[in-house]
This record gives C-alpha cells, structure tokens and sequence, in this order.
C-alpha cells in the first residue's frame, strides 16, 4: 500500500512540474499566434499598466512565451511574448536601438492562425 500511495504522490508531483513548466514557458520557446484585430501591446498583463507600446495590427504575428501571465500569483487574461520582426512594432523599436520588445497582449485579441 505504501508503494502504491509513494507511486501516487511521485505522479502528481510531476505533473505539477509539467504544467508551471508549461504555463511559464519563459525560456527561449515560443508560440506563434496572431492579432485578431489591431491589438495594444503593454507594459505590463493589464489594462491598469497605461504605458501602452504600440499597436500590433491585424495579422501581425506575436511569439507568446508565457501564457496568462500572472499578476500578484494571479493567471491573468493577457500573454506576454514578443511581436515578430517584421511587424510594424517591432521595426520601429528596432530602429531607435530596442531589438527584443518583450510585452503583454490580451489573449481574447490573439488566434493560432491568420485565418
């Protein structure tokens, strides 16, 4: 019985390493998704963080790296990540000497695909 319950406890451990794992996935992998709409790319995973960076429009790819960022140890509806290089963000903060923007975009403006 005691092996049973030590196998039990060992899985679950290990599936909670697999989903932080997962959910904070700030280690160089990304996920490809793209904007709905024009979208406001912030500082910060809410609407409350006001510097806003810029707009990544319509079709414009955003790499998430963290998905529901959390605020205060709470998941949030916003995906932090970067826009692609060859948005329109991206180039203009590229130009002025930023090469990565690292920001939060509302994960309902998001989609897995341009179609």
């Amino acid at each position: 019985m005691k092996r049973v319950t030590c196998f039990f406890l060992i899985a679950a451990i290990i599936a909670v390493f697999g989903v932080i794992a997962y959910a904070d996935n700030d280690h160089g992998s990304s996920y490809p998704m793209y904007a709905k709409e024009n979208v406001r790319v912030r500082s910060g995973p809410s609407t409350e963080y006001t510097t806003i960076y810029g707009l990544l429009l319509t079709n414009e790819m955003f790499h998430v790296t963290v998905f529901y960022a959390p605020l205060n140890g709470v998941a949030t509806s916003f995906h932090k990540g970067v826009p692609d290089s060859s948005t329109n963000i991206a180039q203009y903060y590229a130009a002025n000497g930023i090469n990565q923007l690292i920001g939060y975009v509302n994960s309902g403006s998001l989609r897995n695909s341009t179609t």
